[in-house]
């Protein structure tokens, strides 16, 4: 049975929002734009994206030169599937300032999404030129070389990921993913043990670690991990359980 590996693209969502400005001298609308921008924020995480575009943009009205506001707006169109509002709305923040590398970021990923990888790898260049330290960014430039099958760029932007930031659990998944890719199952393992150990509730990296378990020939602990993944909300992980473990415990 052909396995799916799950490799974690760190979205505008989960680390490329902007959280403050660089605004100063703040006149009444611009301290009331701060208002609904961290408004925005918050109502943002509450994953009530369309309400977050409304604020945010009620913060644009009030200050049009708001950049961060666009990419944040930008974002919440991103996850609410409307991607290309969500280009225009971070062409309209790098119009205003066009040395935020996470905008770059963010651009780049809803690019990589449609499909349109030229100009992906465009942005994720600019945004390495921006910020040559965002390790979001060799993460997220990683995932796409590793789906267009550019493996060894993609294990070289995902080390550098590391390198930066050796805390960052994703970048441990997606290496991990490549490794099972090149057939290195033991260093697939020791990268799914670290995602796990930075996050003991990273279901991906359980079913992951199953996957190169089992192709090491360790059905015993693959189940064992499938099972974890499962309660933690993988849901194909009850597939590999049904057709390669001998219980299937679900709902």
């Amino acid at each position: 049975m052909k396995k799916l590996l799950n490799i974690s693209l760190m979205l505008a969502s989960i680390g490329c929002f902007s959280q403050t400005s660089k605004l100063e001298n703040r006149s009444d609308s611009l301290e009331n734009a701060f208002i609904y921008y961290n408004l925005g924020i918050d109502i943002y995480h509450q994953n009530n994206f369309d309400s977050a575009i409304i604020i945010f943009s009620r913060a644009i009205d009030l200050y049009p030169e708001f950049a961060d506001a666009y990419n944040n707006r930008g974002v919440a169109r991103k996850r609410s599937g409307d991607f290309f509002g969500a280009i225009r709305d971070y062409d309209f923040a790098l119009q205003l300032d066009s040395s935020i590398s996470i905008v770059y970021n963010n651009k780049a990923t809803a690019e990589r999404i449609m499909g349109d990888i030229q100009k992906a790898e465009s942005n994720y260049s600019k945004a390495f030129k921006a910020d040559s330290s965002n390790f979001k960014t060799f993460n997220n430039a990683g995932v796409m070389k590793a789906e267009i099958q550019d493996f060894g760029s993609a294990m070289e932007d995902l080390s550098k990921c590391i390198e930066i930031n050796p805390l960052y659990d994703y970048a441990y998944n997606n290496r991990g993913y490549l490794y099972i890719k090149l057939k290195e199952y033991e260093l697939a393992i020791a990268d799914f043990n670290k995602a796990i150990e930075l996050n003991l509730q990273y279901g991906e990296a359980y079913e992951n670690r199953g996957i190169a378990r089992e192709l090491m020939g360790d059905i015993e602990n693959a189940c064992i991990d499938w099972k974890k993944a499962a309660e933690l909300g993988m849901d194909y992980s009850y597939v590999y359980l049904s057709n390669d473990c001998q219980e299937v415990e679900s709902d």
